[in-house]
């Protein structure tokens, strides 16, 4: 086997991980937007709910939201699975686990297809980031997992698959406190709206705030499935840190409880990665 961390930088590995992350990105992207409308229709709400004047844009506005949530949200999933699946392909290759030809949907032909068609369309973009680490402005795709270098290969795998798990479990922290932050200032805006409003204009308000509920009853759905996976996730690294050989069949499931988290439509926000991820490098790097 070559060395992981030397593989992960070859062409086809890193041209894997860039298209991932474009993915992503375009997730990422299409989610602000969804955000951007939601708080933009229930700020709409609160301006105008005594106001008859602005009646018919009220109501398109109250139509028109859900139909253009419902078909955001369909391109966040088409995105992260996408993504999802470019992650897990670009893992399966460099931990040569080679257990299956087809990731959720997608098989290897159609990962290296969709692969070649980012590249060729977004070549001088890929350029810059692949020659650029996480740590790097712009963040880039190259040494994705940090050097251990006094490992075996085996333990280098699960250093890596490790590294997975710590940053999903920040990011994922970081994101909870975002969202605990604005469902605290629903809350303490409906109080200030709420309590003096007549029937008509508080189930108009209700309504208006009901794009931006959808998107965190959806976040806290993932959160919760995100959690019972998590748990798994933890379970498996618990029993391969109490053996010492014939790790290779644990490694391979574990990398499976992975990818099932990877494919959540669970969203966190790209300004959370900037926010913290000089941070996150040095808290993985003291843990090792």
């Amino acid at each position: 086997m070559n060395d992981i961390y030397e593989k992960q930088n070859t062409d086809e590995l890193l041209q894997l991980q860039f298209a991932a992350k474009f993915n992503y990105n375009n997730a990422s992207k299409i989610n602000n937007y969804i955000w951007l409308c939601a708080i933009c229709t229930g700020i709409f709400g609160i301006i105008t709910v005594k106001d008859e004047m602005y009646s018919f844009i009220k109501n398109t506005l109250l139509i028109l939201s859900p139909c253009l949530n419902y078909f955001l949200s369909s391109k966040i999933k088409y995105f992260t699975t996408l993504g999802a699946s470019l992650k897990s392909y670009f893992d399966n290759l460099l931990f040569e686990f080679n257990q299956t030809k087809y990731f959720e949907k997608y098989s290897c032909r159609d990962l290296n297809e969709k692969t070649y068609d980012i590249i060729i369309t977004n070549q001088i973009l890929y350029n810059t980031l692949s020659k650029t680490s996480g740590t790097d402005n712009p963040r880039g795709i190259r040494n994705w997992y940090e050097l251990i270098s006094e490992l075996d290969n085996t333990e280098k795998i699960y250093s890596c698959q490790k590294e997975n798990v710590f940053w999903d479990y920040n990011l994922s922290k970081k994101y909870k406190k975002v969202l605990f932050t604005i469902i605290t200032a629903i809350l303490f805006l409906s109080y200030l709206f709420f309590k003096n409003l007549s029937l008509n204009n508080f189930s108009f308000l209700i309504l208006s705030f009901l794009p931006l509920l959808a998107i965190i009853h959806r976040d806290i759905k993932n959160i919760n499935n995100y959690k019972e996976i998590s748990i798994k996730i933890e379970n498996t690294i618990e029993i391969i840190d109490k053996i010492n050989t014939n790790k290779m069949d644990l490694l391979i499931d574990l990398q499976n409880l992975i990818n099932e988290r990877r494919n959540l439509i669970y969203i966190i926000p790209d300004f959370i990665h900037k926010v913290n991820t000089l941070n996150l490098h040095k808290k993985w790097r003291a843990l090792n």
